[in-house]
């Protein structure tokens, strides 16, 4: 998991031209145990970057 984060942020950062923290210091997995759950998560995520202004909308 430290590999993947590591190679992902620096890649992102380089796209974003983004510098400094990119993760919280400890990775947590959290079980998604049915489809509403999945269904929850999926929506955060494609909605993150646009609250975080990196993109307009979430297609992108």
């Amino acid at each position: 998991m430290q590999y993947l984060r590591t190679n992902l942020s620096k890649k992102v950062g380089k796209l974003v031209d983004w510098s400094g923290g990119f993760w919280e210091r400890r990775y947590s997995a959290e079980p998604v145990l049915d489809d509403t759950a999945l269904v929850g998560r999926l929506r955060y995520v494609l909605a993150h970057g646009v609250k975080e202004g990196l993109v307009d909308r979430s297609a992108e």
